[in-house]
């Protein structure tokens, strides 16, 4: 799609309407309407839409198996009309059968992206358990063997990749045999907030940290929980969700529906903590869209360094080398200059994560069309 402009049409679609992957499917979108004419968001309806869905704004148009000869024609048509992108996001199965009605279409560019290393992610969630085993038995879509391959199909049929952050693009371009694609890092985006923030001057009584999003043992869920119990002043916000703190932790925990405004629930936080396993494979290759929240927030942050925090984050963010003392993790919050942690992470939002550079991010690389990283 050389010179790409404003009059592109852009079709985002997702693998999965049910699970939390469709934060990444609207922030592409975020991304895409900050430079191209209209965009339309479709998802795989594998389920009850995301609870968080609502956040974004986006009207969400979810579709089947057999609805991809139909929804394969519409974008066929649609490229008839004006140049169209299609930007499909994690590629499990059948988004590459999408790909494959759509080979080969004038005035189409087809660009599949990866935000997270899903494959090691499904790897990590069988290995917990033999219930877990049986439940992501070979079968299933999402059975890692078969998650790869459909990914490898979707980056073949792919006129070029984008990736939410370099570690992830390092590993992923090497898996999927697809090194001479043009790529383009494309992190996750989200809207500038329209109102102020209350502000953070000191509080009276324990700290409130922040945990806000699906808690995950590669994503700190027992760091947490020793936090918790280290300072029974402390409290933990989060949204309400299936997992549950210890009994002796439940009156810390504090959780709010997950249709409470973002902003709310960083206006409530003094910092937002992001302990990220730093010796898992999945931790190493995310970009937390916490961390995302945390910036356009202004909310201070404190994380493990795994490389896509450095990578867009690094002198923004409060770093941990290791949660185990958890009294050095307090004498490191409480002594924090919170104010220059929240004016750097609002910088990092306006260099990283503001739809203008995602957005030109993704026009660029369809415009340059050149091998290598033509993106942020």
């Amino acid at each position: 799609m050389q010179g790409a402009e404003s009059e592109v049409r852009a079709f985002i679609v997702g693998d999965s309407i049910r699970s939390n992957s469709l934060g990444r499917v609207l922030s592409m979108a975020i991304s895409a309407e900050a430079v191209f004419a209209e965009v339309v968001v479709l998802a795989y309806d594998d389920g009850k839409p995301w609870s968080g869905a609502g956040q974004f704004g986006f009207d969400v148009t979810p579709f089947s198996r057999a609805d991809i000869p139909g929804l394969a024609e519409r974008i066929r048509r649609s490229a008839e009309e004006t140049a169209t992108l299609l930007w499909v996001s994690k590629g499990a199965d059948p988004m590459s059968h999408l790909a494959e009605a759509l080979e080969g279409t004038p005035a189409l560019t087809i660009v599949a992206d990866f935000d997270d290393n899903d494959v090691a992610i499904m790897r990590n969630f069988r290995s917990q358990s033999l219930m877990n085993r049986i439940k992501m038995h070979r079968l299933r879509r999402k059975h890692p063997a078969r998650l790869e391959r459909s990914q490898r199909r979707l980056a073949r049929l792919a006129d070029a990749l984008t990736f939410s952050n370099s570690a992830l693009a390092q590993t992923y371009r090497a898996r999927l045999d697809a090194s001479a694609k043009p790529w383009a890092i494309v992190p996750h985006s989200r809207r500038a907030r329209k109102t102020a923030a209350h502000g953070r001057g000191p509080r009276h009584g324990g700290l409130v940290l922040g945990f806000i999003g699906t808690v995950r043992a590669h994503k700190g869920a027992a760091e947490i929980v020793e936090l918790m119990r280290h300072d029974r002043n402390t409290t933990v916000v989060s949204f309400l969700q299936e997992w549950e703190p210890p009994g002796d932790c439940v009156a810390q925990w504090r959780t709010y529906p997950p249709s409470t405004p973002l902003a709310d629930l960083y206006d409530e936080i003094d910092f937002l903590v992001l302990p990220m396993d730093g010796e898992d494979e999945a931790s190493l290759h995310q970009l937390p869209a916490k961390l995302v929240d945390a910036a356009v927030n202004g909310c201070p942050v404190m994380a493990t360094p795994t490389p896509p925090i450095m990578e867009f984050a690094g002198s923004a963010v409060l770093t941990v080398e290791s949660w185990a003392d958890t009294a050095d993790v307090y004498r490191s919050l409480r002594s924090a200059d919170v104010e220059t942690l929240s004016r750097e992470i609002r910088r990092s939002f306006e260099e990283a994560f503001s739809p203008l550079s995602t957005g030109t991010a993704i026009e660029r690389m369809l415009s340059v069309g050149a091998n290598g990283e033509v993106g942020r």
